[in-house]
């Protein structure tokens, strides 16, 4: 053996597989994989890369890819099968699911107290009898015209005597010098009869004055410290019997031209509660204004009924003159003749 390979060394070499050479053998063990043919069979196998094998840049760009491969060759999802959730939907009733149409509130509309819902009610009674008076009046009005005509007929037959002038002189008495004239005061839509003071313009410029500081003196707290600001008035009827049950009300005003509200818990009855429970505890109310004119003062969009004074702190002057023309407004609607 010997022999034929120091003789004959390239027949030895020739034949790679009988007698393989030191060089082919060792470049098969020298060659490596390439990275770009490693990097897409690792992605489309979906296999993750050894970590233990590669460094870290190396598993950076092999994690690259393998995502690109998963989102070219992505598998749809099946979706899981709970049978209790199922169990549960058949349970549920199509009347129960709630379906939401539109915009929803931020913040949710408040409810209707009981006082607001009875004014409601009221003023959608008095509106259909309204209604049913001017269809009852359009019939009559054929039966009117007939009337005017026998009216005028008769106003004209009529003559004015010429000593009609003399026995009115006659009968007409002049008024006792010693007797006072009293004053007549009529109840009307715009002083309603649960009034007991009569308004002037100086017990309305008072009023307007007070309610004005008070607001601009609570705004400027409000501004300096939100969180510590302490209400020196507040507005409408919930808010001041809640008030006035606590016994925080110096003052309490209210408008002469309420809604005509008649009936067990309606505006009238609560006034008039209000009213006793003011009078037993010694807490002074009067009544002007009308009810668009404070809100306009309150700065606010809608009409305001009432108004309740906590603090007049500031406004101590004001609120001792109108004190001083409250009384004088009480003696004369006392006085007065009331219609």
């Amino acid at each position: 053996i010997t022999n034929v390979t120091e003789s004959n060394p390239v027949s030895a070499s020739s034949d790679p597989l009988q007698f393989p050479s030191l060089s082919y053998s060792t470049e098969k063990k020298s060659r490596r994989k390439n990275r770009v043919t490693f990097k897409i069979a690792q992605g489309l196998t979906n296999e993750k890369p050894f970590e233990a094998k590669y460094s870290s840049k190396v598993r950076k760009e092999l994690t690259k890819t393998s995502n690109i491969c998963n989102f070219m060759f992505k598998k749809p999802i099946k979706p899981l099968k709970n049978p209790d959730i199922e169990r549960l939907m058949e349970n549920i009733k199509k009347s129960e699911i709630v379906t939401f149409k539109g915009k929803k509130r931020e913040i949710p509309k408040r409810k209707l107290s009981r006082l607001k819902k009875n004014i409601l009610r009221i003023r959608a009674e008095r509106n259909s009898k309204e209604i049913e008076i001017v269809s009852e009046n359009i019939d009559d009005q054929t039966d009117d015209e007939e009337l005017k005509s026998n009216i005028i007929e008769s106003i004209q037959k009529l003559k004015l005597d010429s000593n009609e002038s003399e026995i009115k002189h006659e009968i007409t008495l002049e008024p006792d010098s010693s007797s006072n004239p009293t004053e007549i005061i009529q109840h009307s839509r715009d002083f309603r009869p649960y009034c007991t003071n009569c308004t002037s313009e100086l017990l309305c410029e008072l009023t307007e004055n007070i309610i004005t500081q008070l607001r601009t003196f609570q705004h400027k707290q409000y501004q300096k410290n939100p969180e510590r600001v302490k209400k020196r008035f507040v507005s409408g009827l919930n808010e001041a019997k809640k008030f006035l049950e606590l016994k925080k009300i110096k003052l309490f005003i209210i408008a002469t031209d309420l809604e005509p509200n008649p009936g067990p818990g309606g505006l009238d009855d609560t006034i008039q509660q209000m009213k006793v429970f003011c009078d037993e505890n010694h807490i002074p109310y009067l009544f002007s204004l009308k009810r668009r004119k404070i809100g306009y003062i309150l700065f606010k969009k809608v009409p305001v009924s009432c108004v309740a004074i906590l603090n007049y702190e500031g406004c101590e002057e004001i609120y001792r003159q109108l004190m001083i023309e409250l009384d004088i407004q009480r003696e004369r609607y006392k006085n007065a003749r009331i219609i």
